[in-house]
């Protein structure tokens, strides 16, 4: 299983406010354009910072998320079950599978192969 670290989803309760810090102040450039407005992916390097608008996150929605890409996510999304990791179901974003899961410690993660 090779994994590759793609995308760090941080929840945020003001987008606006976060985009000018994480944009105009540490000098991430925006990545792209979504059909979202509540999303803006900003280019950190090998992987991005997705800003997640979120206005009444609970605890866990308020966890950043390591995203992770996988070739096969349904086969990863297995073997994970097997080995007793907590894994949500897989969801299909059109050509897209993913699923979110925990480590050990209850950190979550999404495993995706959605470059």
């Amino acid at each position: 299983m090779t994994l590759r670290l793609t995308r760090i989803v941080l929840p945020v309760r003001d987008r606006d406010k976060q985009l000018a810090f994480y944009r105009d102040v540490l000098g991430l450039p925006v990545k792209g354009s979504t059909s979202d407005p509540n999303v803006v992916e900003l280019d950190a390097g090998p992987c991005s910072l997705l800003l997640l608008k979120s206005p009444h996150p609970t605890d866990s929605e308020c966890a950043a998320r390591l995203s992770f890409f996988a070739d096969n996510p349904a086969d990863l999304h297995e073997e994970l079950q097997l080995l007793g990791i907590k894994v949500g179901k897989i969801q299909e974003f059109g050509p897209h599978p993913s699923f979110d899961g925990t480590d050990a410690e209850g950190n979550p993660f999404q495993i995706t192969n959605r470059p």
